[in-house]
C-alpha cells in the first residue's frame, strides 16, 4: 500500500462515488490507473499470503518419517540420549509454556 498522507474517503462516499474536496463540495472519485494498479498488487500480495497459508496448512503438524526414524533407532539401541540435555530442555519448554499462558 502506498502511504500518501491523504485521508481514505468515507464509507458512504465509497458507495456513492463522491467525495467531498477541502471546500465540502461533493466531487467524483477518482478511478485513475495508478489506484487500479494499487488494487491489482494488493490482490496479488493477498493471493500470496493465501497460497502460503493453504502451504502451512498441508504441512503436518508431526513429521512421520522422523518418528519413524527415531523409533527405528530406539529399536536397535542406536540412539544415544543424554538424560541431562534431555530434561534441561523439557525443563525449558515447560517453563516457557507457563510464561505463555494469560
Amino acid at each position: 500500500m502506498k502511504v500518501t498522507g491523504k485521508q481514505p474517503p468515507n464509507i458512504s462516499e465509497l458507495s456513492t462515488g463522491k467525495a467531498k474536496d477541502k471546500g465540502g463540495n461533493a466531487a467524483p472519485i477518482s478511478s485513475g490507473q495508478p489506484q487500479e494498479a494499487e488494487n491489482a498488487a494488493n490482490r496479488i500480495s493477498l493471493n500470496t499470503m493465501n497460497k502460503i497459508r493453504e502451504t502451512i496448512r498441508s504441512e503436518p503438524d508431526v513429521r512421520t518419517e522422523r518418528v519413524a526414524e527415531v523409533k527405528a533407532k530406539l529399536k536397535r539401541g542406536e540412539l544415544k540420549v543424554d538424560p541431562d540435555k534431555l530434561a534441561g530442555k523439557m525443563l525449558t519448554a515447560s517453563l516457557k509454556e507457563d510464561l505463555e499462558r494469560p
